[in-house]
């Protein structure tokens, strides 16, 4: 008797979820971050999390810089998941992705790392959302030229040693990641086009990493290497060098220069320790992801035309702030 009575409650609870799975059956989204360890994503998910409430189940996967941790559990999840968002370890296995979404009729929204448009172009349900790393170098560019009074004919005192050069360090993020090589590239082209003549004292790589930048440029330091400007494709670098000069010395005499925006960089900026920031808007950003998300799950019509979805930079400095 107690045996049946057993298998009634296991046959009820059995046809309860299935009811509950029936009225409960939520979207399901599936979001996949190279590292969030990344101070950037971290903020970026935040912004992506709020734009995305109500919209379904939200699945977040930390891939912890390990491209073969993210492809498993893309392979394990992509047929519960009714729209994936990526935000790739390595650009290249881009193509593997899309093509595993297009077998499954998923559609699959890159963001904040660019696939290759050889690649993203093969399957019309797959999108980027980023902004172009080139204009966050030309903005670079242009705070430098600020700094130095827009005059390369004539410097002002920030060429602290008179020989009219930009005495120039760039801080790396990885090598090979397309937003760091175009950081690098293109600052160097921007600042040669206006005529600046400049001395590439050197190129740290520092992965991104605040605690790596922090450990280079206290060597730096130690070892009396002359510079004038300090530039770092992120903003978490760039306050690694601003620790690293903090412990080292006993005023600011580097011009450090950042991107992405961090508050605790806008705070490094009032504060006058570092020179200025390019703005990448992670909320903009966020908002376009989760836009093309709620269409895909609702089937209307998307607001973008295009695979691709550029969100422009800003730049910002102490002045910028105080005319805003």
């Amino acid at each position: 008797m107690i045996k049946k009575i057993l298998i009634m409650l296991l046959i009820f609870a059995v046809i309860l979820c299935g009811f509950i799975f029936l009225y409960n059956n939520k979207p399901q989204i599936g979001i996949y971050v190279y590292d969030m360890s990344d101070f950037y994503m971290t903020n970026y998910m935040g912004h992506l999390m709020e734009e995305l409430e109500g919209a379904g189940d939200v699945y977040v996967h930390d891939a912890k810089n390990s491209q073969l941790l993210q492809n498993e559990a893309i392979l394990q999840q992509i047929d519960q998941m009714d729209v994936l968002a990526i935000n790739p370890v390595d650009r290249l296995s881009a193509y593997a992705l899309i093509k595993l979404a297009e077998s499954k009729g998923k559609t699959v929204i890159f963001f904040n790392r660019e696939p290759l448009s050889s690649d993203l172009t093969t399957y019309n349900r797959a999108f980027y959302v980023g902004s172009e790393a080139t204009q966050s170098a030309k903005y670079q560019a242009e705070l430098i030229a600020e700094l130095y009074g827009n005059n390369p004919r004539k410097l002002n005192e920030v060429d602290a040693n008179g020989d009219n050069r930009i005495q120039l360090v760039i801080f790396k993020g990885q090598r090979g990641h397309q937003d760091a090589e175009d950081r690098t590239k293109y600052l160097k082209i921007y600042l040669t086009q206006e005529g600046y003549d400049m001395d590439l004292v050197d190129i740290k790589v520092a992965d991104w990493n605040k605690y790596k930048a922090k450990a280079i440029m206290e060597e730096m330091i130690e070892d009396d290497i002359y510079a004038e400007v300090i530039a770092c494709n992120n903003d978490y670098m760039a306050l690694g060098v601003v620790e690293a000069v903090e412990a080292k010395t006993s005023k600011f005499t580097y011009h450090i220069i950042g991107i992405d925006g961090m508050k605790e960089a806008i705070e490094a900026i009032k504060q006058g320790k570092m020179y200025g920031t390019v703005f990448n808007d992670a909320g903009l950003q966020a908002k376009a992801v989760a836009d093309i998300i709620k269409n895909e799950l609702d089937g209307t019509e998307s607001a973008y035309s295009d695979q691709y979805i550029w969100i422009d930079y800003d730049r910002l400095n102490k002045n910028d702030m105080q005319t805003n």
